[in-house]
């Protein structure tokens, strides 16, 4: 670049932001690693070189890729608070003790156990030792009274190799609360009694343990110190030490986490869900998860006690939101999930893991929508109770509903059991193969009598050889009956294969201004061109024989 370039008497602070917007890092030639992506950028020329060196805030935050790097970055960024990543796997003991050497310039702290160095040689095993060595002791030689942010990630299984929890030493931050902290991540980690790190005023937490505290006692005692907790993530075999049998009908003043906007449990019991949601009080608005491995509850008494918690979370006004069991149902406001497991060994990551999901509607941002992807069975504790939820009357009272079948399974008598108590819903959309499982609830007035608005969404039809494609012959004429009487006013076609004719005769029968359709043909017109093209080749390949016959 030329030095009479307009580009190089940009002002310093622009070039300051220019230089910390860019993103991620990239490799260099003489560096294995990789370096800030501002490194290359700067070096346009001496003046944008001069400016990076003297911005503290590009210094402060250091993956160091070497010592030298480190140096110079802890000098360049004095006295700025630093954000400070550890990679066990490949960093030297002195760049540890370097990066730790001043414990009160460290705002943020990333500790990571890699699975791998860079040549990909070092096992898991190795980095885990590294860091119980020297790393945490470094941190616990006094307190960070600036730390905000602290994340220590411990891989625990890699390629077989599979290593006790990492432990946190009682010492860490030289046993002292960190009063600033606000953000805590604790992955494959196991925390002392009494740790001091769930002592802080968090608004963030993540933990992933075989316990997350040791008794009830901890664990209140701990949620109090955090009133202003926004975030919380727990994934472990069991909330606290003490077996939930003994201690789950205590009561207890409920802790108020008014501010918490989501709650991710998952555990092995179902008990430790409602041990935590009786100690609590949680603002409506929460999103809440809870995943149990016990196979949906293990005990009826765990399934009365979680429907009752849910019913006490949940606002007929404003609803709520649930997973259980076998299939998804949203509410106007909070989100409530019980996920339980049927088969422990399915991971629990797995779309096939058989769950019933209850959430919030993708389409209305409110209402209730249900996914099933099962075969009905009367006879089956999951069945009866899904069923029972479904009749809680924060749920049975929506208004809005939503439901998708994912697979053809679910015979009419099924659904109609399930939706008897539904006779406020006004708005409902159906969605792929539930349109099919749901003609008879259009026939007959009975069920959703106040229904005014109906979607249709995502439906494939195959095409037929004397009929246009178009809806079920039975939704077909449970909509004509509907629109007769008065009360249906109005129907949405969204994203389905149907023909511009079929919707044209509807229209028809139905009357201008009923419906509305996004006007895609998505399925049929590829079903035709897929014909043409079919027929194309065929009577290609036959005249292609004809000709060779009479060449012949």
């Amino acid at each position: 670049m030329h030095v009479n370039d307009h580009t190089t008497l940009l002002p310093s602070e622009l070039l300051h932001t220019i230089f910390a917007l860019l993103p991620g890092r990239h490799h260099t030639l003489t560096l294995l690693r990789k370096v800030p992506s501002w490194i290359s950028v700067s070096h346009v020329c001496r003046r944008w070189r001069g400016i990076a060196l003297k911005c503290r805030a590009l210094w402060t935050r250091s993956p160091f890729p070497n010592l030298a790097w480190a140096e110079e970055a802890i000098v360049r960024s004095s006295p700025a608070l630093l954000d400070v990543f550890l990679d066990a796997a490949f960093h030297s003991e002195a760049l540890a003790e370097l990066a730790l050497r001043d414990l009160s310039r460290i705002g943020t702290l990333h500790l990571s156990l890699a699975a791998m160095s860079l040549s990909g040689q070092l096992p898991v095993v190795i980095a885990n030792a590294k860091t119980e060595s020297y790393i945490l002791p470094a941190c616990g030689r006094g307190p960070m009274q600036n730390l905000e942010e602290l994340e220590i990630v411990a891989v625990n299984d890699h390629d077989g190799l599979t290593r006790e929890l990492l432990r946190i030493p009682a010492a860490i931050l030289g046993g002292t609360v960190p009063t600033r902290l606000r953000r805590l991540t604790l992955e494959g980690c196991a925390l002392p009694t009494r740790s001091c790190l769930l002592r802080a005023q968090l608004t963030f937490l993540t933990l992933s343990s075989s316990k997350a505290w040791t008794d009830l006692d901890e664990m209140r005692s701990s949620l109090m110190c955090m009133p202003h907790l926004e975030t919380l993530i727990i994934r472990v075999d069991c909330v606290i030490g003490t077996k939930p049998d003994v201690i789950i009908d205590i009561e207890h003043p409920r802790i108020d986490l008014e501010r918490m906007r989501v709650l991710d449990l998952w555990s092995s019991c179902l008990d430790d869900a409602c041990l935590l949601l009786d100690n609590v009080r949680i603002n409506m608005d929460a999103s809440i998860t809870i995943v149990s491995r016990d196979s949906l509850g293990a005990s009826v008494r765990s399934v009365k006690h979680i429907a009752a918690t849910i019913q006490d979370l949940m606002d007929t006004r404003r609803g709520g939101h649930v997973v259980y069991g076998h299939a998804t149902v949203s509410i106007p406001g909070p989100w409530f999930t019980y996920a339980g497991i049927q088969n422990p060994q399915v991971l629990l990551a797995s779309e096939q893991a058989g769950t019933i999901r209850i959430g919030r509607d993708i389409y209305h941002k409110g209402g209730l929508s249900i996914t099933v992807a099962q075969s009905e069975d009367d006879g089956s504790a999951n069945y009866g109770r899904f069923r029972d939820l479904l009749r809680l009357p924060a749920i049975s009272t929506c208004r809005m509903l939503t439901v998708r079948d994912l697979e053809d399974l679910s015979s009419p008598a099924y659904w109609i059991d399930l939706f008897l108590d539904f006779n406020q819903v006004i708005e409902l959309d159906l969605i792929r193969r539930a349109s099919l499982s749901f003609s008879t609830f259009m026939n007959s007035t009975d069920y959703f009598p106040l229904l005014r608005i109906l979607w249709i969404s995502e439906v494939s039809i195959t095409k037929r050889e004397e009929d246009m494609p178009g809806f079920d012959r039975s939704l077909r004429e449970g909509i004509l009956k509907r629109v007769a009487s008065g009360k249906l006013k109005k129907i949405r076609i969204f994203r389905c294969d149907v023909a511009a004719e079929y919707v044209r005769q509807l229209t028809e029968q139905v009357g201008d201004g009923m419906i509305e359709w996004d006007g895609h043909e998505w399925g049929w017109q590829e079903a035709q061109r897929l014909d043409t093209e079919s027929s194309s080749i065929d009577e290609f390949s036959s005249n292609s024989s004809d000709e060779s016959s009479e060449d012949a």
